[in-house]
């Protein structure tokens, strides 16, 4: 279960913001896995092109990043860099409230909110070249968490 809002800022203007609708995008897709003492929590929206935002929980602290994925390598973190299918864009500032302090148990559920601000990134489309940064805030309440392994023999037994 997760909804989102972004305003999205192409060369510095506005292009999206669904924070002006007052209506948040309900349709985002929310994914927990737990690796040894990390709960990685991602919350996206789209699936060939897509973006969102990537949580590292582990102990009293956190990472927290925004990305964007295409299936054309379309995007870099700087104007040196190689192009790329997808970056993993460090946040300016971000603000992460959780329900109740994470166990870190099998089959925890972790319900909560990010407000990030992405640094810079660039796009390249048609031989043009953009700079992208993004403002988001997410709600989400995962599934009960589970490990990698645990998931893919989930997904193993039902996909017979």
């Amino acid at each position: 279960m997760a909804s989102m809002d972004f305003k999205m800022f192409e060369n510095d203007s506005l292009i999206g913001d669904t924070y002006a609708t007052g209506k948040s995008i309900d349709e985002c897709m929310i994914m927990a896995l737990q690796e040894g003492d990390t709960i990685n929590i991602t919350g996206f929206l789209g699936m060939t092109a897509a973006f969102g935002y990537e949580i590292a929980l582990f102990k009293d602290t956190c990472i927290v990043r925004h990305f964007m994925k295409s299936d054309v390598e379309i995007y870099k973190l700087k104007k040196t860099d190689s192009l790329k299918f997808g970056v993993s864009v460090s946040c300016r500032s971000y603000k992460l409230v959780l329900t109740e302090k994470p166990t870190f148990k099998k089959g925890a559920v972790i319900e909560g909110m990010i407000e990030l601000t992405s640094d810079d990134y660039f796009e390249v489309a048609d031989g043009q070249e953009n700079k992208y940064s993004m403002q988001l805030t997410g709600y989400f309440k995962t599934a009960p968490v589970e490990s990698l392994e645990e998931m893919y023999k989930r997904m193993k037994v039902g996909g017979k």
